[in-house]
């Protein structure tokens, strides 16, 4: 046969799902009758597990011509192999991890079916457009992604071919955008931590506990047993923009309160300042120019805080223009500021100021944190959510509520609470046993 680059070397009749006759490739014979045996005709030497192919029929006795591959019927078809189905998605692939920069995202490949083997590759995108290099299923958050959301593209391949699935986003918030320090406040006792990757941890001073907070666990601070939190030389502050916001219970309004500072009198060493005046029944912020004078804003707009409230304090240096506050996300007081923030050197404290020696807090402090710039409207209104709460990575978690609280007599004549935050409320029922 001029032309034949290979026939079939048996007459049998291939049946649907079992192995057929042996093939060669011949582009040139005609199609013939059903009884005839087949032929390969793509002009190619079959291969196993390679994609289906047309046939046409030979003459039976037809020679052949070099070696044969044995092919298979596949629903009237013939294939080179045992059938292989392409990949299809039936479950999207998910991104976990915590969604912040610096930490890493996850992604599962999702679930497919098809014909093993099946090989998976990735895409990680930010605002649907690939980010480069981040081809592997994990992807390492960074200071661009801020204010973006984060998909991951997963592509499936096999002989058969290919087929992509997209995963959910994961909106990382803007609030990571210039973040300095962020503390939850969920220590039991010892040292607070930084949750923000910055590093920068509060000492304690007298041993301050935790007690139930606006999320999880606050610390509580007692004005009596001098209970306060060191930074040390850390955030000055001294210029451009800046904004400090967090979540302060009062036990009592009876006297000064320092929510956050830099600020010593002593040495003409006022920095800034964020405090409870009980003079006025008022939140304040003081940001010195020159370490002795003190344009102060007060929270006018809000007005007076009662004890055993949560309120969200927000205050912040608008640049070369103003100082600000605000409580629960409300109307900001202003007052003009043309100059840098003084460059104290005094310690960053929370709940006192003058090295511990002035405006002890008295109550509980939660969730605060502070930026290199002012925080949008929008994202005021986020951190608030509406009395709840929004907590570091600013994703919406949070962690496990309650408390669930129970009492034990701890000397035969006091009950005291016990809960779930591993906070000895003090002494709340006495009596007689």
């Amino acid at each position: 046969m001029a032309g034949a680059l290979g026939v079939v070397i048996t007459n049998d009749v291939p049946v649907e799902g079992r192995a057929a006759v042996p093939v060669y490739v011949d582009d040139s014979l005609p199609i013939v009758g059903p009884s005839q045996a087949i032929v390969v005709t793509t002009g190619e030497v079959p291969q196993m597990g390679g994609p289906p192919m047309a046939v046409r029929l030979a003459p039976a006795g037809t020679p052949a011509i070099g070696p044969a591959l044995p092919v298979y019927v596949v629903s009237g078809a013939l294939s080179s192999g045992p059938v292989v189905t392409p990949p299809v998605n039936t479950v999207l692939p998910a991104i976990s991890g915590t969604p912040a920069p610096g930490q890493t995202l996850t992604t599962t490949d999702g679930t497919w079916t098809g014909t093993a083997p099946i090989v998976y590759t990735y895409q990680w995108k930010r605002g649907g457009v690939n980010i480069g290099g981040a081809t592997n299923n994990t992807y390492l958050l960074t200071a661009s992604d801020p204010g973006t959301t984060i998909t991951v593209t997963v592509t499936a391949t096999n002989t058969g071919g290919s087929a992509s699935a997209t995963s959910a986003g994961v909106a990382i918030s803007s609030l990571h955008t210039g973040l300095l320090a962020y503390w939850k406040m969920e220590e039991a006792s010892g040292n607070r931590l930084d949750s923000s990757g910055n590093g920068i941890t509060l000492t304690p001073t007298n041993a301050p506990n935790n007690a139930p907070g606006i999320v999880g666990n606050s610390v509580a601070l007692i004005t009596a047993s001098a209970q306060y939190l060191t930074g040390g030389q850390v955030l000055p502050l001294t210029s451009g923009s800046w904004s400090i916001d967090g979540w302060i219970r009062l036990t009592t309004i009876s006297a000064v309160y320092t929510v956050a500072s830099k600020y010593n009198s002593s040495g003409l060493q006022k920095g800034y300042l964020l405090f409870f005046d009980n003079s006025v029944n008022r939140m304040k912020l003081i940001v010195s120019p020159d370490g002795n004078t003190q344009p102060t804003v007060t929270a006018d707009n809000f007005g007076a805080l009662s004890v055993d409230t949560w309120y969200y304090i927000y205050a912040e240096k608008n640049g070369l223009s103003t100082i600000g506050i605000s409580i629960n996300g409300g109307t900001l007081n202003t007052t003009a500021l043309t100059s840098n923030t003084f460059a104290s050197t005094a310690d960053f404290q929370i709940g006192a100021h003058a090295a511990g020696s002035a405006g002890r807090f008295n109550g509980r402090i939660d969730e605060l944190e502070v930026h290199n710039r002012i925080l949008t409207p929008t994202e005021i209104t986020a951190r608030y959510a509406g009395g709840a709460g929004l907590t570091y990575p600013f994703d919406g978690s949070r962690p496990a509520t309650g408390p669930a609280v129970f009492w034990i007599a701890t000397d035969g004549l006091t009950v005291t609470e016990i809960n779930t935050y591993g906070f000895h409320d003090s002494t709340i029922i006495s009596h007689e046993m």
